[in-house]
């Protein structure tokens, strides 16, 4: 999905605390530094709130049991260490701001490439959410760029003709 729509979705997902989880068959062992492991504990809340369920299982080491819905199969351990490392790099001043750079992260992680051609359904599920969102051809993502175009038959008609 577009990286703006999921974007929006993640963060609405972290502030209601109702991220959807995607259970792994085999949970995934993470072996941590011990300053890792903290940060961990510091912002698992918020993880828990996107989706990923993490068990203890001693001071640095930690279990996997589910990952956002939005990351499907992407690697959960690579993802979190991703996260990981950016909420260690990344001090910000509010707990909103950690988490506006939490949804960027991984929509970013979970959005599809560009140039990758999408399903059928894929393509269906982007335009109900933007739809459900009010994303027109006047919405700007973060960026300031536009986030639709609008292309008449006529234009694309031409387009493929030529």
């Amino acid at each position: 999905l577009l990286a703006s729509v999921l974007y929006e979705q993640i963060l609405t997902n972290i502030q209601n605390r109702k991220g959807i989880r995607h259970p792994i068959l085999f949970p995934e062992v993470l072996d941590l530094t011990r300053e890792q492991a903290e940060q961990l504990v510091q912002i698992q809340d918020d993880l828990n709130a996107i989706g990923f369920e993490i068990d203890r299982l001693s001071a640095n080491s930690f279990s996997i049991v589910s990952v956002p819905a939005e990351i499907g199969n992407t690697n959960g351990v690579q993802t979190l260490l991703n996260l990981l490392d950016h909420a260690d790099r990344e001090q910000t001043s509010t707990h909103t701001a950690w988490q506006q750079n939490l949804a960027t992260l991984l929509a970013e992680t979970a959005s599809q490439p560009s140039g990758q051609t999408m399903t059928d359904m894929q393509m269906r599920n982007l335009l109900k959410e933007c739809i459900k969102r009010k994303i027109s051809t006047s919405t700007r993502n973060r960026n300031g760029q536009k986030m639709m175009i609008a292309i008449t038959f006529d234009e694309l008609a031409k387009r493929f003709n030529n």
